[in-house]
């Protein structure tokens, strides 16, 4: 429980097992309610008390937080990277910007520690890249990843064609693309070298194109006619 709302946190992962107990142990010092590893191998066992371990017989990707995410109990659901560690006080300050921001927007906003605004239809050339450690007050956004905080209401949509490497533009552009998302200020996270490294998804060559595409098409309908930003 944090504010008096219970969370639910979802890691996925795909044997990049070196640091996942030491982000799974996190998670639950941190105060979450449940903590799931939601795991594509099939193969992983974790040694943190508390974690439930949902051993994959295919690999389905990010799509399976947003089905999994529906079985949980949390009033608010994170949706966790394998490639952060969450410092202590993390998910307090994302609670407590989730709050913050629910008060100045109409709607139930989504929260993250990075974030775009939309300039023009070019993924990299055409955005605005804010990080929650870098910055000291919430920032509104258009889409928002690595580490989102949402309530339940703004889960629960089709899945099919959900592409890999664009899970996050698909969830907000084009399912959510009204709901308001921040970035909200805090230091308490650390970024893995596994973020970096051939693991990361966005070194994939081949994934990158698809993630543009995605962007450039769902900019196009919904944020383009109106010059939104966000």
């Amino acid at each position: 429980m944090i504010n008096a709302a219970s969370v639910s946190v979802l890691v996925t992962t795909y044997r990049r097992f070196r640091n996942l107990d030491r982000i799974l142990a996190a998670w639950m010092d941190e105060g979450a309610d449940q903590v799931w590893l939601l795991d594509g191998s099939g193969e992983y066992e974790s040694q943190v008390e508390g974690v439930r371990v949902w051993n994959m017989p295919i690999d389905t990707g990010p799509k399976s937080d947003y089905a999994f995410a529906l079985m949980t109990e949390g009033d608010l659901i994170v949706l966790a990277d394998d490639d952060l560690l969450p410092l202590p006080g993390m998910l307090a300050d994302l609670v407590d910007g989730w709050e913050n921001v629910r008060r100045r927007t109409a709607g139930e906003p989504i929260v993250g520690i990075i974030g775009r605004t939309f300039l023009g239809p070019d993924y990299h050339a055409n955005t605005a890249f804010y990080a929650s450690n870098k910055i000291d007050s919430p920032v509104r956004v258009g889409f928002v990843g690595v580490v989102c905080l949402t309530p339940r209401c703004n889960l629960g949509f089709d899945l099919r064609g959900l592409p890999r490497n664009a899970d996050d533009l698909w969830w907000q552009m084009k399912e959510r693309p009204t709901v308001p998302k921040w970035v909200v200020p805090t230091k308490a996270y650390e970024n893995l070298p596994e973020c970096k490294d051939g693991t990361a998804m966005y070194r994939d060559k081949t994934l990158a194109p698809q993630r543009q595409e995605f962007y450039e098409r769902y900019y196009r309908e919904h944020y383009e006619p109106e010059k939104r930003i966000f």
